[in-house]
């Protein structure tokens, strides 16, 4: 008989790094609009980072100290999420974050500015842009 190691996927540990590693995001609007029950499904939250991505990429945050470092944390976990070796991983990134980056087109257009490369190829992929 093989004995197997069971790990554990980065999928179900998506709403701990987002909340944690995501400066600004558990205090955010975004994280608390959302049930209890529902800080622990990976989809949800990543919707929730997407609304809160947009939100700190608006112009008139820009310029806050706290705002750069927020948009920085979230592109670098971003960029993480998408650099997975997890196709469901990668899934949530298409499918809960980019589907959920409803915001205006100057938004869009900085957060696309600011994407990193494994974020930008999959956003490039998932919106048909070369």
């Amino acid at each position: 008989m093989t004995d197997f190691i069971r790990k554990k996927s980065m999928l179900s540990e998506i709403p701990d790094l987002l909340s944690a590693k995501v400066f600004g995001f558990k205090d955010s609007v975004e994280y608390r609009e959302m049930a209890d029950y529902e800080r622990d499904i990976p989809g949800v939250v990543a919707a929730a980072f997407a609304k809160y991505l947009c939100r700190i990429h608006r112009p008139e945050l820009s310029g806050q100290i706290a705002t750069k470092r927020a948009v920085k944390s979230c592109h670098d976990m971003l960029d993480n999420l998408a650099a997975s070796s997890e196709a469901p991983v990668r899934a949530i990134v298409t499918d809960e974050i980019f589907e959920n980056f409803d915001c205006e087109p100057a938004v869009l257009e900085d957060i696309k500015q600011h994407l990193k490369f494994h974020a930008l190829d999959a956003y490039r992929q998932w919106s048909g842009e070369t």
